[in-house]
């Protein structure tokens, strides 16, 4: 748990925009992370592989959640890619809208809705920007 503190406490200063971070256990019992996350300065998601809220009553509360910009859950591995996109979508908001890259202006745009539902939402040169982004805590 202390090392996870540190981890999350130096993010900022070790060049991190933003954390993806599975507390385990930790979630529901740890007052030290829901502090350091408040202190740390920079935008946390919370994730968990399982729905915490389909497990022991006790698991459903997380004392980390209210230090977060939002939460993923359930989704097995894939909660990681969901969250990591979160985070960017949160980034990008909180960017001056000048100086936000359209990420969007040479994707095609598909017409028929088998290929709306096939397209990926992040273009390609982007995708170089969510692996950097994707340097996550994880004990």
């Amino acid at each position: 748990e202390g090392d996870l503190v540190t981890w999350i406490g130096r993010a900022q200063d070790d060049g991190f925009a933003g954390v993806v971070l599975n507390a385990g256990a930790y979630t529901h019992t740890s007052i030290a992370i829901l502090d350091a996350i408040k202190a740390s300065g920079v935008p946390t998601v919370e994730v968990h592989l399982s729905n915490p809220d389909a497990r022991e009553p006790f698991r459903r509360r997380s004392l980390v959640a209210p230090a977060c910009v939002g939460s993923v859950s359930g989704f097995g591995a894939m909660s990681y890619t969901l969250a990591i996109r979160g985070l960017i979508a949160h980034l990008e908001r909180r960017r001056p809208r000048e100086s936000r890259p359209n990420v969007f202006q040479n994707v095609a745009h598909p017409r028929s809705s088998a290929d709306r539902r096939s397209a990926d939402p992040i273009p390609c040169r982007r995708r170089r920007s969510v692996a950097a982004l994707a340097r996550v805590f994880i004990p």
